[in-house]
C-alpha cells in the first residue's frame, strides 16, 4: 500500500465519484461466493465491491501460476477470498476518508 499523498488523493476521489460494478461483474462475483459470503459481499459499499472485483479479477488472471484455472475447485477459495479482503471496512464505521488513508 503506498503512502504518497497523490496515491491516497487518488483514492480519496475514487470513493467519493465510485459507481455500482456492473450487474455482470456482480454476477461473475457472486458465482465464487457461498449465499453467506454474497450477503456480505453485497453489504459492501460500491467503491469496495468494484475494487474487489478488480483484485478477484487479478487473482484470477494469475491462477495458471500455482497450476488452477478459474473452473477449478481449489480455485474457489482463492477467488472468494479476494472478494471479500475488505469486507471489515463495510462494519468498521470508519467513513470514507479512515478508509483511504
Amino acid at each position: 500500500m503506498s503512502l504518497r499523498p497523490v496515491h491516497r488523493a487518488e483514492r480519496f476521489v475514487r470513493s467519493v465519484f465510485s459507481v455500482a460494478p456492473a450487474p455482470e461483474k456482480v454476477q461473475w462475483a457472486s458465482s465464487f461466493l457461498t449465499e453467506p459470503e454474497q450477503r456480505l459481499f453485497l453489504r459492501m459499499p460500491s467503491v469496495d465491491q468494484s475494487h474487489s472485483i478488480a483484485v478477484a479479477r487479478a487473482v484470477a488472471a494469475h491462477l495458471d501460476q500455482v497450476g488452477l484455472e478459474e473452473s477449478d475447485p481449489d480455485a474457489r477459495w482463492l477467488i472468494a477470498a479476494a472478494l471479500l479482503h475488505d469486507v471489515g471496512k463495510s462494519v468498521s464505521g470508519l467513513g470514507t476518508y479512515g478508509r483511504v488513508v
